[in-house]
């Protein structure tokens, strides 16, 4: 499959060394703040194409590709390289966490009864989605049937906005147990931490829309052990109150970001927590071998092609470079 450096091969036994070997090679092109600010730097967005070509991208910008489908190429990027590492992983875990978010995009055209599917199955097979598409909600997944007010009923009469919720909540159920089963203490408290961040940030969105923030609670829960937090947000109005509540490295960026002066700081505080969250999930990297170093590469791929599409559209759609750099600037690198 393109985009790995080494491929499964007949007759291998799984085994964490093995797959540690071939993500090794494609970090070699991962790439650093400055690597991304000398883009930007670049007159001509032509310029780019020689450059791009040192990044994990090396092998999707074939000459004739078309630059108007970037996004397009990032995402088959991300796919081709998260399955093949998946299927050399003894656990699939450390790699659904992250292609989990567009598993639960096709969940959510299902109950849209749509069969349409925007991307590739990973999580949820194919036949449940289209199951479920066709009423049978007993195919739903269980962390989407841990809701409470799970019922064949209520579920075909919830507003958009709480299916919005719900489904918010199931993914982030489906987080911490991906994560428990993964059974490494470092990896469930980083996706610990990512689901956090996600609940504050859902809850500050949600303040600043003038949603109740009991609404949310309602529809969000549970979580496992962050329910409380969950609850205590909900009952505080006032966000500026929140960073004692959250508390730990989280609770910090809440409260730097809240002290600064910008209208929408919501959009600041994800992008900065996402950066934190980043430096620590690298961590991983210094395991040799393991699901760690998995998780630790999937973290930095994601940034990586992350980065590569901000820049790379944004110059296409004639984004203020100055406003990219301070975008880029800010980016764990």
């Amino acid at each position: 499959m393109t985009g790995l450096a080494v491929q499964p091969v007949p007759g291998y036994v799984r085994g964490w060394g093995f797959v540690c070997g071939g993500i090794a090679v494609l970090e070699e092109r991962f790439r650093d703040r400055d690597f991304f600010m000398g883009l930007l730097a670049l007159e001509e967005v032509g310029d780019m194409i020689p450059h791009l070509q040192d990044t994990v991208l090396r092998e999707y910008l074939t000459p004739g590709a078309e630059w108007e489908d970037f996004t397009e190429i990032a995402k088959r990027c991300f796919y081709d390289t998260a399955l093949a590492v998946r299927s050399m992983c003894p656990s699939s875990g450390p790699v659904d966490v992250f292609v989990a978010p567009y598993d639960f995009m096709n969940l959510k055209t299902s109950l849209a009864q749509n069969t349409s599917f925007p991307y590739p199955f990973v999580v949820f097979p194919e036949d449940q989605l289209v199951a479920l598409a066709k009423g049978e909600l007993p195919e739903a997944p269980e962390s989407l049937k841990e809701w409470p007010g799970w019922s064949t009923s209520e579920i075909q009469h919830l507003a958009p906005l709480d299916l919005d919720i719900l489904l918010d909540g199931a993914y982030l159920r489906y987080l911490l147990h991906a994560a428990e089963g993964i059974g490494s203490d470092f990896i469930r408290a980083c996706v610990r931490e990512r689901v956090k961040a996600k609940v504050v940030t859902l809850l500050w969105r949600a303040h600043a829309l003038g949603i109740p923030l009991k609404r949310v609670e309602n529809h969000l829960q549970p979580l496992g052990e962050l329910t409380g937090l969950v609850e205590d947000l909900a009952l505080q109005s006032n966000p500026q109150a929140w960073a004692a509540l959250v508390g730990g490295e989280i609770g910090d960026v809440l409260a730097e970001v809240q002290e600064w002066g910008s209208v929408d700081r919501v959009p600041e505080f994800a992008s900065k927590v996402d950066d934190r969250l980043l430096s620590v999930a690298a961590l991983g990297g210094m395991q040799t071998s393991g699901p760690e170093a998995v998780f630790s590469f999937m973290a930095g791929f994601e940034h990586q092609l992350r980065l590569l599409t901000l820049v790379v559209t944004g110059r296409l759609g004639g984004v203020d470079r100055d406003g990219l750099r301070r975008r880029i600037g800010g980016a764990h690198g």
